[in-house]
């Protein structure tokens, strides 16, 4: 009988010793699942936190590259939407634009502003929104300023240096002629690149050739202006083309920094007629904007000399006199007012004139210009 009691009491003590190694075992199992579990939280979160920085890299990445297009670069507000793909890190940003108010949805954006919205997005599909407020300045720099120019006395081709960070390139034309056949300049490029006219049409006198067709007498003159923005820089061909050629032709490239590349024409005007000798003849202009750039340009037949008047200060960049060539170029300003100028000219005979006019923007300063704030928009992780 106490064999056997002494048998039941070592089974007993097996079985437990059984149940407690087990319990050991579904413990440190239970620690092990939970210790894998938690690993793997955080190699999840850190993947999440790590994809999460690349789309808000790409998103800002964007509003970089808006807000240098905006400011720098030429383009308008709605213009600057786009999608790029990155390489590295892989994803994409998308630009939108076209909200008019400021973050408080109350206030309307002011002159020179844009708010656009930047989408960052990784290939894993993490992805980062901010929005942004652009700010340009609009003629709050000292205004445009000319490097280099130079002029040229011939109906065709020429070859012009562009400097180094000029962003706009004028050509000032001036022309005369003899023929019943109306000249017109139906093409100007800079480095194969078209030139766009201020004007659609220049400015004439007198407005069609009061003549018949082998025999012109009187003469006609006319004035036109053209630009070029962001020209390629180095020496490049300056090529004219014609309906039908003039007698005599000049035209003056002018280099310039320090412009509104937005809106680089802030206004442009003409004039033209018969003139009695000694008198001041030209165009009369107001700008939209201070601390713009002045350019006029006046044909006539260059018999007498000739003088600038009304307009201060005034660089005279080309004057034809005595050489039987055509007209004049100069340049006014900048000024700190928006006038009204007179760029006038005055000679000792009566001879027709044609001039034209152009005010060119002033880029501002640049403080104050970029990102003038931005927040993060909420996305669902």
């Amino acid at each position: 009988m106490r064999q056997f009691d002494s048998l039941r009491h070592s089974r007993q003590g097996g079985v437990a010793g059984i149940a407690i190694v087990t319990l050991i075992l579904l413990v440190m199992a239970a620690m092990i699942g939970t210790t894998f579990t938690i690993s793997e939280r955080v190699i999840k979160d850190a993947v999440d936190d790590d994809q999460r920085g690349q789309a808000l890299f790409l998103a800002e990445s964007g509003l970089e590259r808006a807000s240098y297009r905006f400011v720098s670069g030429g383009f308008a507000c709605g213009a600057l939407a786009e999608t790029i793909t990155m390489i590295a890190p892989g994803g994409t940003f998308a630009i939108s634009a076209g909200n008019t108010f400021k973050f408080d949805g109350v206030a309307a954006l002011g002159s020179g502003e844009c708010r656009i919205t930047s989408t960052g997005t990784t290939t894993s599909g993490s992805k980062r929104i901010v929005e942004a407020i652009l700010t340009k300045g609009s003629g709050s720099g000292t205004g445009p300023t000319s490097s280099s120019n130079a002029a040229f006395e011939n109906n065709g081709s020429d070859s012009f240096t562009v400097d180094s960070g000029t962003e706009l390139l004028v050509v000032a034309t001036s022309w005369r002629s003899s023929s019943a056949l109306t000249s017109a300049i139906t093409g100007l490029t800079y480095a194969g690149k078209a030139m766009t006219p201020v004007s659609p049409n220049s400015y004439s006198y007198p407005a069609l050739p009061a003549c018949s067709k082998g025999s012109c007498d009187p003469l006609r003159v006319s004035a036109q202006i053209f630009y070029l923005l962001n020209p390629p820089a180095m020496a490049n061909p300056l090529v004219v083309t014609w309906s039908n050629v003039p007698e005599v032709f000049v035209k003056v490239a002018i280099n310039l920094k320090g412009v509104d590349l937005s809106n680089p024409i802030d206004k442009f005007g003409g004039n033209s007629g018969p003139s009695a000798s000694d008198a001041p003849f030209g165009t009369v202009i107001t700008t939209n904007n201070k601390n713009a750039l002045l350019i006029d340009v006046i044909g006539r037949d260059n018999t007498g000399n000739m003088n600038d008047t009304g307009c201060v200060p005034r660089n005279v960049l080309y004057d034809a006199n005595g050489s039987k060539k055509t007209g004049a170029v100069s340049l006014c300003g900048p000024n700190a007012s928006t006038g009204p100028f007179a760029l006038n000219w005055s000679w000792n005979k009566a001879l027709p004139w044609a001039s034209a006019v152009v005010a060119i923007s002033s880029g501002g300063s640049g403080a104050g210009n970029g990102v003038s704030s931005w927040r993060e928009v909420s996305v669902a992780p």
